[in-house]
């Protein structure tokens, strides 16, 4: 009799929980629909786009390195391509993973995105009290920098000019030094048969 009156409270126990493990089971698949969605598809297509950027890497791209070098592509190789950096056109050479991005003016009219020069320098008129308007302060004290560098530039070609010069000097002179050597025994033997002759 005790095991008639157990029975039925046994089946509604296992009902129960299967309903329990149905609805966790539920859950465990939403959340991981919601993380594919949400997180695992968006950074595929971003792998996928940067892989397409740097297969199509080519010469004249200009290209901004992972580690924030920029530059431009002077040689692309199969695995490496070579940028030329700076003023002296610095080349170095890269792994094509280590390109962060291309920034190309065509490129960025057609991502829609409308970045200023880097040249170009954005400087707003300051409004005085009595109506005058004058370029900021900036530009007025970016003018006696650069004379400067200019003239430590030219102080530093006429140095090296100088030392240019006295350098050939001290050639030309050796020059004449060996060549009269050479000559002194030409004018000694020349003396000597002309005494002999006497």
């Amino acid at each position: 009799m005790l095991f008639n009156q157990l029975l039925p409270a046994a089946k509604t126990a296992s009902s129960s929980a299967a309903s329990g493990t149905y609805g966790t089971f539920i859950i465990m698949i939403a959340f991981l629909v919601f993380m594919y969605i949400f997180l695992i598809r968006p950074q595929r297509k971003r792998d996928k786009e940067t892989k397409a950027m740097r297969e199509a890497l080519k010469v004249g791209d200009v290209v901004i390195t992972v580690g924030g070098i920029t530059g431009k592509i002077v040689r692309v190789k199969e695995e490496t391509v070579v940028v030329a950096v700076g003023a002296e056109k610095v080349k170095l050479e890269f792994q094509r993973w280590a390109v962060g991005e291309v920034v190309n003016p065509k490129n960025q009219e057609k991502n829609g995105k409308a970045q200023p020069k880097k040249d170009e320098k954005k400087e707003e008129p300051e409004q005085q009290g009595n109506g005058i308007r004058r370029l900021g302060k900036k530009k007025a004290q970016e003018e006696p920098e650069k004379k400067a560098e200019k003239a430590e530039v030219k102080a530093e070609s006429k140095s090296e000019e100088k030392v240019e010069a006295k350098a050939e000097e001290k050639t030309e002179a050796k020059a004449e030094d060996t060549a009269a050597e050479q000559e002194a025994p030409k004018a000694e033997e020349a003396a000597a048969e002309e005494v002999k002759k006497d």
